[in-house]
């Protein structure tokens, strides 16, 4: 073993480091490349505590297509890779909502999650329709966030021991759910493509536009079916009189 450690750590071995924000899947990233679990992952920000090495066997670059790789001088011998904790940032134009929901920021560590559950709603997502919430007779109209996990703890039967709903635990089993990609897929467009899928659109718009026009005029400088047709009996009518001057003919 020591004599494996000190040949993976000579000077052609190539150390790769996964940095990024916290539940991003660099752990899963490697545990991919390793083709087995190295490391452990969880769906829970912040899980990876501390910086893990792991060098990838010579066996396992084989696999990958990255063969002989130990051979002598500058080449590469080794491919040693390095987890590490997320890396928390100050998020100035990123709003709280988007962080919880896509992992960078603890459900748990919210003092209150109706917030985000309205972001969710705002943006299109049909919580209502998505858990078939039915509203009581006297709820407010319309929908808020607070009378969406009253009626999914209903539903989901979580009630105190005073038999009123909590919407909290409710709220929190929502944002869960969103957040593994159970039931709901949040996916959204990252900042500044807007106008580059606008512009995308505009351009197949025009294709399809042109496409048309120049079907239309194919089609306009094609025969119609009734001129096909009169052609073909002129062509034919001409044929049988020439076969009836043939048989005339001694």
């Amino acid at each position: 073993e020591a004599g494996v450690e000190q040949r993976h750590r000579r000077g052609s071995t190539l150390t790769v480091a996964l940095l990024g924000d916290p539940n991003m899947g660099k752990s899963s990233v490697i545990n991919a490349i390793f083709g087995k679990k190295v490391v452990s992952s969880s769906a829970t920000p912040g899980h990876t505590k501390h910086f893990q090495t792991h060098f990838l066997p010579l066996a396992r670059l084989d696999a990958l297509g990255f063969g002989g790789c130990e051979r002598s001088g500058d080449a590469l011998s080794a491919v040693c890779f390095m987890d590490s904790p997320g890396i928390v940032v100050p998020k100035v134009d990123v709003p709280r909502a988007v962080q919880v929901i896509f992992g960078s920021y603890r459900i748990a560590q919210l003092r209150e999650p109706y917030s985000v559950l309205r972001w969710l709603m705002e943006s299109g997502v049909g919580l209502v329709g998505r858990y078939r919430l039915q509203r009581p007779d006297d709820a407010p109209e319309p929908w808020s966030p607070l009378s969406v996990c009253e009626a999914y703890a209903r539903k989901r039967c979580f009630f105190t021991k005073k038999g009123a709903p909590e919407p909290y635990r409710a709220a929190n089993v929502i944002l869960r759910s969103v957040l593994n990609g159970q039931g709901i897929v949040a996916c959204y467009l990252p900042p500044g493509a807007a106008d580059v899928v606008e512009d995308m659109r505009e351009v197949a718009r025009r294709f399809a536009a042109a496409r048309a026009a120049a079907e239309a005029d194919a089609g306009e400088g094609r025969p119609g079916e009734g001129e096909e047709e009169e052609s073909y009996e002129e062509d034919g009518a001409e044929d049988e009189s020439d076969s009836e001057e043939a048989h005339d003919a001694p």
